[in-house]
């Protein structure tokens, strides 16, 4: 009997250490091993637990081991679509941001706050994209700005229109698009002022870093660039006509789509994969990370198919190599690419 009751309590202790197993997460919430430098967030449940309507609820926390996110989503991957409630959190416990998920896409009314607890950025989602007047804050509950996001026809992000704008004191900068409006990138660590005449970008814009640095300089003609120059954060100096060049294959894009799919079918796929029992999608969308080098890397996928299709797509962009990385402002920048593979039912390409 005693030595039943050792063997019991050593497998409940086996199942409670596997079940309290840290796994490690970067941004992009994909697994990371705990010796990754990538490693921003961990759970501290190898599984998710199940809430009582059936929905998978993750808590992740930040490498300090402060709660960071809540969230639900209706398969065990962290990410399967998420539904229902989402909350972020501070370091301090306080909330960061909340709002609603609906079959994996922003729903509903949103809100993020400052870490004093004063609103920072409120309006409405649907269907994942930003919704009618949105509205920005100053740290001391003072009204920033108000805006609204303009979208292409598959609902893909064109462009931010700012209807007007207060300075800190609440004086107003911007009404009804014309004035002058101060804008704060905290993503790229950033401010910019200029002026807008009827909602486009007119004379000149200056952008300044975080750290008092000059970023750029720019001079507009009824939104359209006539030139600009700006420097990097070592002080190197860039001159540039044209804002933004998208990131493109070494070899240019025919040549790169015409040898992807060739190898991507002969050489990865087995014949017939492509029939209607087997293909989910008419696109397989690959996302990857652009290196200041041209090199790829941390490939995903948003919408994942059979494994013989994903590790043929993966495969087939490895072997095809480097990139010329996205240029700004006249500098090369590190970005993140979306790729749609066509999925098609026949074996021609």
């Amino acid at each position: 009997m005693k030595y039943q009751c050792l063997i019991f309590f050593l497998i409940i202790t086996s199942f409670y250490a596997q079940a309290q197993k840290r796994v490690y997460f970067n941004e992009g919430l994909t697994e990371v091993p705990a010796s990754s430098k990538e490693k921003k967030y961990y759970s501290e449940h190898e599984f998710a637990e199940v809430n009582e309507d059936g929905y998978y609820q993750h808590s992740l926390y930040d490498l300090d081991g402060h709660l960071s996110k809540r969230f639900l989503t209706e398969g065990s991957s962290i990410k399967s679509k998420q539904f229902g409630t989402y909350n972020a959190f501070h370091p301090d416990g306080t909330v960061k941001e909340e709002g609603q998920f609906t079959k994996g896409k922003k729903d509903g009314f949103w809100k993020i706050y400052f870490s004093n607890g004063n609103v920072k950025e409120e309006g409405e989602f649907s269907n994942g994209s930003k919704k009618g007047t949105w509205k920005r804050y100053y740290e001391n509950g003072q009204l920033e700005s108000t805006y609204f996001d303009v979208y292409t026809q598959d609902e893909q992000f064109s462009r931010r229109i700012y209807e007007d704008a207060w300075d800190i004191s609440g004086k107003q900068t911007l009404e009804k698009q014309t004035g002058t409006l101060k804008i704060h990138n905290s993503k790229n660590q950033y401010s910019e002022e200029g002026s807008l005449l009827a909602g486009q970008k007119n004379g000149k814009w200056i952008g300044i870093y975080d750290n008092g640095q000059k970023f750029y300089e720019e001079t507009y003609e009824l939104d359209s660039l006539i030139s600009g120059t700006s420097w990097d954060r070592e002080g190197r100096k860039y001159e540039y006509t044209i804002l933004k060049i998208d990131a493109y294959p070494e070899m240019g894009f025919r040549k790169f789509y015409k040898k992807f799919y060739n190898r991507f079918q002969a050489k990865y796929l087995t014949k017939g994969i492509f029939n209607n029992s087997y293909t989910y999608a008419e696109k397989l969308f690959m996302t990857f990370d652009i290196h200041l080098d041209g090199t790829i890397s941390n490939i995903q996928f948003t919408n994942p198919q059979l494994p013989s299709i994903n590790n043929a797509a993966k495969n087939t962009l490895i072997e095809l190599k480097n990139w010329v990385p996205a240029v700004e402002r006249g500098q090369s920048v590190f970005t993140n690419y979306v790729f749609p593979v066509e999925l098609y039912s026949n074996d021609e390409y």
